[in-house]
């Protein structure tokens, strides 16, 4: 690997030159921190090092990157050949029904059983213990759970039990026991998206007796469902500390929302230093070249899919199997009442919807509680659109119209256009003053809506949400009292919120002076409709015919064709049933 001129910057040469047995970097999204890692490695060609990557993909592009002095591996192929090759005959998921079928208990309790072994292997401790026990377990119960949960652990180091399986973080923890010495094959330990890991994979690297360089973004960290929190607040000792404050990715816009969020709710006192190629950051996408949705929950990624069918060329980050969309048929065929066309055995041992929400909430599962929304929303029409979704996909990213993601499918990538979806949390209380953020689970929250504003790079549409605390902010910041909260809008998916945007032009085209120009007759009809709705505030095709002097059949088809291109919003209709009857007709849908 040739070394090139390359300038860098005062953080990124501090930390290139030092030789402290032990750095801690804390960088912001974009602040090129596996690039500073590389240019570390190449100042000291003769370090035999190990670069620990967070998975598969990113471990295959550090590979190219780094020199050959430097070894890419994820903590899992580290751990496989030493406590992994032994189980690969019954490596895989440790599920509910198999612990049901083999101790013969009931759904509720192999889900809490479930729940204190993944607590337990996500931790740094030697055994379970009785905090590793979810909340949800009732005191009377938890001394009878500890010790089934430490016969299942039992279990599943038998090798001759092919029932219970071992995850691959069941052999990673095994390998975390054991305690393994990698400063015998390494003099020092490269360590990316620190954040991320969790006090298990932590307690492997930071004990070493090598050189170890812990990177990553605490502001990133969102994946506390995985009991990865804090990690930072964590590392013992007392290393050399260095921070990564210039963002590459994006300009002073995108910076200042990020800043604003971090120091209201985090008390950063570092500013981001945005260094994009792109000052300026357009507040609006441009809807004719491509762009991307972000969205926190997989529901509103769906919701988008289908009010995008027939118009726009969708593209699942990551890719559509990423997506529950089996589960989400699974829940429905639950609610059809139609057992025999469940695919997942667990999804079988619940008789009905409420049964199944009843479990959800008993175990805190947000998943299934948002599959279930998904349900009760579009009933009947589901599987046909699950189809038509599946179908329609665009497999080739370059070749999409729209990206649709989850916060945590776009985690390390970065697209020129972002549109935040609305279903982010609120930032506000309802009498619109600012939220308290602490604790564990709300600061993940205001850590995935970073980790979304700060996947752009050119352009970052803003949700309701966020400029209404931005406006809040502001006030709190020149020390003026905040202004009462205004009522937040249905959150209907982007797509259709767009048929808000059309209206609002409208009532700007209504009161300006006209300017004489060649009009084409659809285009006249579409703005008519646009401009009635808005001066009368009517939802009627016959009234709307009447007045614009065109036939209501007309009418009907050009609402459906606008309701398609994403034009004007289909729940402005649903109380409607001729236009609704014709746009389900015009999609086939029951």
């Amino acid at each position: 690997m040739e070394q090139q001129n390359i300038v860098l910057t005062t953080e990124q040469r501090g930390i290139i030159k030092s030789n402290a047995p032990f750095l801690v970097v804390e960088a912001f999204a974009g602040a090129s921190k596996t690039f500073t890692l590389v240019q570390y490695a190449l100042a000291r060609p003769y370090e035999k090092m190990l670069y620990v990557a967070f998975n598969k993909a990113i471990q295959m592009e550090a590979q190219a990157k780094f020199p050959p002095n430097v070894q890419c591996k994820t903590t899992h192929s580290l751990a496989y050949p030493y406590s992994g090759r032994m189980y690969s005959h019954k490596n895989g998921t440790l599920r509910q029904t198999d612990i049901m079928r083999f101790f013969n208990v009931p759904v509720l309790e192999a889900t809490h059983l479930v729940n204190t072994i993944e607590r337990f292997l996500a931790s740094d401790d030697g055994k379970i213990l009785a905090r590793h026990l979810p909340p949800e377990v009732p005191a009377a119960y938890r001394d009878v759970m500890l010790d089934f949960a430490k016969r299942v652990w039992t279990e599943m180091k038998n090798v001759d039990n092919t029932i219970i399986r071992m995850p691959h973080d069941g052999y990673l923890k095994v390998y975390q026991l054991s305690g393994p010495d990698l400063s015998t094959r390494y003099q020092a330990i490269l360590f990316d998206e620190f954040q991320d890991a969790n006090a298990c994979t932590a307690s492997i690297y930071v004990n070493q007796r090598c050189k170890k360089v812990l990177v990553g973004d605490r502001h990133q960290s969102i994946y506390g469902f995985r009991h990865a929190t804090r990690a930072f607040d964590a590392i013992p000792g007392e290393p050399e500390r260095h921070s990564l404050t210039h963002s590459f990715r994006f300009g002073k816009g995108i910076t200042n929302v990020a800043n604003h969020l971090l120091k209201c709710f985090k008390n950063e006192q570092r500013n981001i230093v945005g260094r994009g190629v792109a000052e300026l950051t357009h507040a609006r996408a441009d809807r004719s070249r491509q762009y991307t949705i972000i969205c926190r929950t997989n529901a509103k990624v769906f919701a988008n899919a289908v009010a995008y069918l027939n118009t726009k060329k969708v593209h699942f980050v990551g890719g559509i199997d990423a997506y529950p969309l089996g589960k989400l048929l699974d829940v429905f065929q639950i609610w059809n009442k139609t057992p025999d066309e469940i695919a997942d055995p667990f999804f079988r041992t619940f008789a009905d919807l409420d049964t199944l929400e009843t479990y959800a909430h008993a175990v805190d599962d947000k998943e299934i509680m948002s599959l279930m929304s998904v349900v009760k929303e579009y009933k009947d029409n589901l599987p046909g659109l699950v189809a038509a979704v599946r179908a329609q996909v665009c497999e080739n990213r370059d070749e999409a119209d729209v990206l649709v993601s989850t916060v945590h499918r776009s985690k390390g990538l970065e697209y020129q256009q972002v549109v935040l979806e609305d279903d982010f949390e609120e930032l506000l209380t309802e009498s619109g003053q600012i939220r308290d953020m602490s604790g564990d689970e709300l600061e993940q929250e205001v850590n995935i809506l970073y980790v979304a504003i700060t996947r752009a790079s050119h352009a970052l549409e803003m949700n309701q949400k966020l400029r209404a605390f931005l406006d809040v902010w502001k006030q709190v910041r020149a020390g003026e009292p905040a202004a009462a909260p205004v009522a937040a809008t249905a959150t209907a998916p982007v797509a259709l919120k767009e048929a808000d945007q059309v209206i609002q032009a409208a009532k700007t085209n209504a009161a300006a002076t006209p300017v004489p120009a060649p009009v084409d007759p659809k285009l006249a009809l579409e703005s008519g409709i646009e401009k009635f709705i808005v001066l009368h505030g009517k939802l009627d095709e016959k009234m709307i015919a009447e007045k614009l002097n065109v036939p209501v059949e007309e009418v009907v088809g050009t609402i459906v064709k606008m309701i398609s291109e994403a034009r004007i919003c289909i729940k402005f209709w649903e109380q409607n049933p001729v236009v609704l009857g014709a746009f389900k007709a015009h999609y086939r849908i029951a």
